[in-house]
């Protein structure tokens, strides 16, 4: 069942993609269009490759297929972004990219894959600040489908938790916490918004 709901969870994470992909592509040219931050895809990317060697070293596997996924799916839209997206050079955008590169070098200089996956999750919520501010405040600049499928998706990676270790939980938890807060920030009503 465990093995089951790894890969469900790795198969929602990568269906996650393919409206986003298409909700990029379509809503060009539209009075709104679907614009990934340029700084959030470009942390998710660079933490979740290295998420992928760091859960791998401290064998945590349970959330490797997860994280193999969004390498894929993050890698075709920080492509995409380059020309559709938003942002990525403001100071909130440059100082989330700058505790990203922090914590990748934290992980290289300490050489503890658990040092390396408390800096990704930390790096990786702080990407995820100018994705959760563009929600807030242009809804429709995010696809809620593929929020939802990525929170069904680090959601059913969470239930699939190995063991009660920092390495196993910190970064399912971590990645369910950021996917539900732009949920969230999607689906506000607008007497919050004020």
């Amino acid at each position: 069942m465990i093995k089951l709901l790894v890969v469900f969870s790795a198969l929602f994470s990568i269906a996650a993609y393919f409206p986003y992909v298409k909700a990029i592509l379509e809503s060009r040219g539209t009075s709104d269009p679907v614009r990934p931050n340029r700084a959030s895809w470009f942390v998710w990317w660079l933490i979740d490759i290295t998420m992928v060697a760091s859960l791998s070293v401290a064998g945590s596997f349970s959330a490797v297929p997860m994280f193999v996924a969004f390498v894929i799916g993050s890698s075709v839209v920080l492509a995409l972004s380059v020309k559709n997206g938003e942002g990525g050079f403001t100071r909130l955008d440059l100082g989330c990219v700058t505790v990203a590169l922090v914590g990748i070098v934290l992980w290289q200089m300490l050489g503890n894959p658990e040092a390396a996956i408390a800096a990704s999750v930390v790096a990786a919520l702080a990407g995820t600040l100018p994705t959760i501010r563009k929600a807030w405040r242009k809804p429709a600049s995010e696809d809620i489908t593929t929020w939802v499928l990525f929170a069904v998706g680090s959601g059913l990676n969470c239930i699939v938790i190995p063991e009660s270790t920092f390495a196993a939980a910190a970064a399912p938890i971590a990645v369910f916490t950021a996917q539900m807060s732009i949920v969230v920030s999607i689906i506000a009503p607008r007497s919050w918004r004020a």
